[in-house]
């Protein structure tokens, strides 16, 4: 299971960036290595405030699955896919809550450079796994397997 650093600090909801990151279990170095960074509360399109944290527990529950319309899977449900893998890999995962301002979100990418996202913050070309037809929900292990072929092909 995952550790959150400092998952009350600021109090919930709390607008601003978070981070994934990860090191290997027995390394005695501890090489941190970033895997995304998010940001929770720029956009004003939530009756309800959902904050930093809210978005680190989605994405360890993999929730939701497909993005809009259903045609490319969710952010969420890719980065908990790679959470997941890494820990069953023997890495140890952290989020972490770092700065309150979401609109530094594009300055925390350029200084931690997460390892799925590109320069400007956007998931790598073919995280997305988008489809013609529809993902459905009895095609969510194949999903997984996509996602942990495409992240263990890139890095592991």
């Amino acid at each position: 299971m995952p550790i959150f650093v400092n998952p009350n600090n600021p109090e919930q909801p709390a607008k601003g960036v978070y981070r994934w990151y990860f090191h290997k279990e027995d390394d005695k170095q501890e090489t941190v290595t970033t895997l995304y960074i998010g940001q929770a509360g720029k956009n004003k399109t939530n009756l309800l405030p959902r904050g930093t944290l809210y978005r680190g527990v989605g994405q360890v529950q993999r929730n939701p699955f497909y993005s809009g319309k259903g045609y490319t899977l969710d952010t969420n449900f890719i980065v908990g896919t790679i959470i997941h893998l890494l820990e069953n890999k023997g890495y140890r995962c952290y989020w972490e809550h770092i700065d309150n301002d979401p609109s530094k979100e594009q300055m925390f990418v350029q200084k931690y450079k997460p390892i799925i996202q590109d320069q400007n913050g956007r998931l790598l070309t073919g995280y997305n796994m988008k489809l013609q037809n529809k993902w459905k929900k009895s095609m969510v292990q194949s999903a997984i397997e996509k996602v942990e072929n495409k992240f263990t092909e890139d890095f592991v």
